[in-house]
Parts: structure tokens; sequence; C-alpha cells
């Protein structure tokens, strides 16, 4: 028996698999996801139009792979350099392996007649309306599901934020990363991370471009922080901090040992703008004043 194909089921199905594919890459890797990740996954769909090509080698096939995955990579990614480049491509070919056998294998456990896994390409041999319906209730429940689990597992991490830097207040609402391990080198002092949105309300211009590779007489202020991801290594930017107030409905958090880093990257969304560091939690101020005055339960309590 042969089964044809349609085009436009191939080419969609393949698109939605490389989108989620890449979103997950973007997760594991702390990689921002934006609307380059459509881009890459309609060049992975594209791809999946090589199992109309006469058979090719086992050696010509993995080079055409290979290729493929670092063209999604490059445009679904800014470029980091080449260690980072090659970092991805190996984890986003053993997540697509990893899926790949996962179809492979439930497809042999349950004979599905309607779906046929190639090397490079997934097709679901189902009517377009039907198809398309599918892909609607699917992406509603992913995106319902998303919604609730953020909201549960985001809001004991949410505090409500005084700091002070700089000689300067500012108030907003900080997250709670259990994954935020940064210190100050010498001090070993916790760090906060900021955005420059966030820095330019908080610092002046001069200590501003001197945290961002400027020279002036701010210069002597600027610490160096290192840090680690899965996406890279490098240097942050860091001044020290006068004063941090974190308050969750009663309980309120002082601290004046604390540096507050800049990265060039985008730092949190419309809930948070800031991002804590969990050891702040550990000076806990017993305070029944209003949140107007809980700077002096601050004072009072050795931080």
């Amino acid at each position: 028996m042969v089964q044809g194909v349609y085009v436009d089921i191939l080419l969609a199905v393949n698109f939605c698999i490389h989108f989620l594919l890449l979103s997950l890459l973007a997760q594991v890797s702390g990689r921002e996801q934006s609307r380059r990740i459509a881009i890459a996954a309609a060049a992975g769909a594209l791809f999946s139009l090589t199992i109309f090509l006469p058979p090719m080698s086992a050696v010509a096939e993995m080079i055409l792979k290979c290729l493929s995955s670092i063209l999604m990579v490059l445009c679904a990614f800014r470029f980091k350099g080449l260690r980072t480049l090659l970092y991805e491509w190996v984890l986003l070919l053993l997540i697509t392996a990893a899926f790949y056998g996962l179809l492979s294998m439930l497809q042999r456990l349950y004979s599905f007649s309607g779906m046929f896994v190639f090397s490079n390409a997934v097709y679901f041999h189902i009517r377009v309306p039907v198809f398309i319906i599918c892909l609607a209730a699917a992406y509603a429940v992913v995106w319902v599901a998303n919604r609730v689990l953020q909201s549960a597992s985001a809001a004991d991490a949410l505090y409500d934020v005084h700091l002070s830097v700089d000689g300067t207040n500012w108030e907003g609402v900080g997250f709670v990363d259990t994954g935020n391990g940064l210190s100050e080198p010498f001090s070993g002092a916790p760090v906060i991370v900021c955005g420059l949105d966030t820095a330019a309300k908080l610092m002046s211009a001069p200590l501003l471009t001197a945290l961002l590779g400027g020279k002036n007489d701010q210069c002597f202020r600027v610490r160096q922080i290192p840090f680690s991801a899965v996406s890279g290594s490098g240097m942050m930017p860091a001044v020290k901090g006068e004063r941090i107030t974190l308050r969750q409905g009663s309980t309120l958090y002082c601290s004046e040992h604390f540096y507050l880093a800049v990265s060039t990257e985008k730092i949190g969304g419309e809930d948070w703008q800031i991002l804590l560091h969990q050891k702040l939690l550990q000076n806990e101020v017993i305070c029944t004043k209003g949140q107007g005055e809980q700077d002096e339960c601050c004072k009072k309590q050795k931080i």
C-alpha cells in the first residue's frame, strides 16, 4: 500500500515539532525565547521536504542533518561564540534524538496507522481541518497549564522590594531565584541582578557609564562578578548596595550587605524587575508597622 503525503500537513506538523523542540532548548540553555525561534522552526520544517529526495548514503544524510540543526540554532538564537554554538547544537541533537526515539517506540508499541516517523520528519495522515482543530486544542491546553503552573510556582517567590543604591530609592517587585548563587568574590556578599532599564532609575549617569565599561571617577566602585550559566560564562559588573528591604505579606527581610549587578540581557518582565538572592531571606525582621515605616524596623535590627 502506497501512502500519499500532503506537503501542507507535513510542513505544519514539522513546524510545530521544531518550534516545541527549540523552545525546550531555549529553556534548558537559558536563552530568551523570541520570534527567531519561529524562523528556525520554519527552516526545520523545510528540511522535512528532504523525504522526497532520492535515497542517499548514511554519511550524506548525517551531514545534511548536522547542517540543518546548526542552521536552526543560528536562526533561533543570537550568536555568542563557537563554544556556545557547539553546546546548543549538541543539546538540540540530543533533544531531537530523544523525541524521535520516543515517537518511534510509541509507533512500534501501539501501531498507529496514521503516524509515520521518518529519519528527518514526522507525518500524521489526518485531514487538514482535523489537524487544525487538534493543534488549537493542544495549544490551548498547554497554554492554560503553563499559566496555572507559573502562577502557582512563582507566587511564593515574588517580593515587594525597596532598594537603595547610589543615594537613590527604588520600589518594585523582585523574584527569588534558588538558582542564583552569585556572590562578590572577596566579601561573599550575595549579588542581585537587574537590567539596564532598572539600573538607569537607580544610578547616576557617571556610575552607570562606569558599570558599562566607561572610564571616569566612578570606576573604583565597580566590582566584577564571575558567573557561569548553561549558555556560557563571564564577568558581570556590580556596585555595592546601601539597603534592600523585601516584604511578602507581614514578613519583612532587610539587608545592607549585598551587591547589585547589571546585566545587558533582559531581566524580568511585567510581574517582576529584579532577580534576588535567597540569602537575603536570612535576615527576617519582626515589624508591626506599615509598609511606609518599614525602614525604621530595619534600622533597629542589626543587619
